[in-house]
């Protein structure tokens, strides 16, 4: 009542003081954006220790933790390389689509606040892959930020096994190498074996581990000359094989898989004593 006649005759507007204009409305500008993380997990399906040949399940996992949608923007939404030393079989995604394009798989979709969508699939590993190996891989994850529908954000998945932050996954390989040797004689002469007579060794050497075993410093295999002979010819089917003294030294690695054959002809002295024995060992 302006006038004091007992009516709203008037009236009036409030004003925002934080704000230079007078009698202007008080307000607050409301922000809503995405915020994504990213979890990636890895499973050995054959049990630990990790081996050349096992199974790994990979598990990506992104949740929207944010007020707004994370859209399905031009371009992809995520891409993850697979891991070295490996084969990708299988992929799936509950939310999206999810494709594999050369050696990446790429994640097409969108994502509503706190929905999560996990992505999985699994590698084989490859025969052959160097002790202590880590076979490991990391998701980037591309989102819109702003809401102007383009990707102009992004983040590294995490490994929730460890304590860094926003770390590759992935497990380190064991291998080694499992040797086993067999050394047999022949006769050429013919069963007995006599003084003078010519006897044919072989030596089989089979790597049936998962790793080489690598040509060290020093001979890898020493072959002494057998008692009561005398070499005449040697010869491996790889690396290098040579008489020092009385014994064949090799040198070479034993590659995982392969078979390393070594050949040594010798003859026996005139003078052996009845019954005796004619041998030897090699040693690896």
């Amino acid at each position: 009542d302006a006038t004091g006649t007992d009516s709203l005759n008037a009236t009036a507007l409030s004003d925002d003081p934080s704000t230079p204009t007078p009698f202007d409305p008080t307000n607050l500008t409301v922000t809503s954006a995405p915020l994504l993380q990213a979890a990636l997990t890895v499973l050995d399906q054959n049990s630990l220790p990790t081996e050349p040949g096992d199974t790994l399940a990979w598990q990506l996992v992104i949740q929207n933790l944010g007020n707004a949608t994370a859209a399905d923007n031009p371009g992809s939404e995520t891409l993850l390389p697979l891991p070295l030393w490996s084969t990708c079989f299988d992929w799936s995604s509950d939310v999206g689509t999810l494709e594999l394009f050369e050696d990446t798989l790429r994640f097409n979709g969108e994502l509503s606040p706190l929905q999560a969508v996990t992505l999985t699939f699994h590698t084989r590993l490859d025969q052959q892959i160097p002790n202590q190996t880590m076979v490991a891989t990391q998701a980037i994850v591309y989102y819109d930020s702003s809401g102007n529908f383009s990707n102009d954000w992004q983040l590294l998945s995490d490994d929730p096994a460890t304590p860094e932050i926003d770390d590759p996954t992935g497990l380190i390989i064991s291998s080694a190498p499992a040797l086993y040797a067999a050394l047999t004689v022949a006769d050429l002469n013919g069963a007995p074996a006599q003084p003078g007579d010519t006897l044919t060794w072989l030596l089989s050497l089979q790597n049936d581990g998962n790793d080489h075993a690598e040509d060290n410093p020093g001979p890898e295999l020493l072959l002494p000359r057998p008692t009561w002979c005398s070499f005449t010819s040697w010869e491996s089917s790889s690396g290098q094989l040579q008489l020092t003294g009385d014994t064949l030294e090799f040198n070479g690695a034993y590659p995982a898989g392969e078979q390393l054959i070594i050949t040594m002809t010798t003859v026996l002295d005139q003078m052996i004593p009845d019954q005796d024995l004619v041998q030897t060992q090699a040693i690896v």
